[in-house]
């Protein structure tokens, strides 16, 4: 029979990129930086972006007294 490797738990990351890329962009990233060992570990490395996931840091507006008041 053959060998048998068990379906190991989801990792999961986060990945930093600029607020123009998208969950494709980010996909593609990270399936060309694992794409060398796809090809010599004979690990498959599955990469699922879930477009929900992706979020943008807002940056919090702060008012002066004078900004207010006018």
């Amino acid at each position: 029979s053959g060998h048998f490797v068990p379906k190991f738990t989801t990792i999961s990351w986060a990945l930093c990129i600029p607020s123009a890329c998208s969950a494709d962009d980010a996909k593609s990233a990270i399936q060309s930086g694992l794409s060398q060992l796809n090809t010599t570990s004979g690990i498959k490395f599955v990469v699922d972006v879930n477009p929900d996931m992706c979020y943008v840091q807002q940056k919090t507006l702060s008012y002066t007294k004078e900004t207010i008041g006018v």
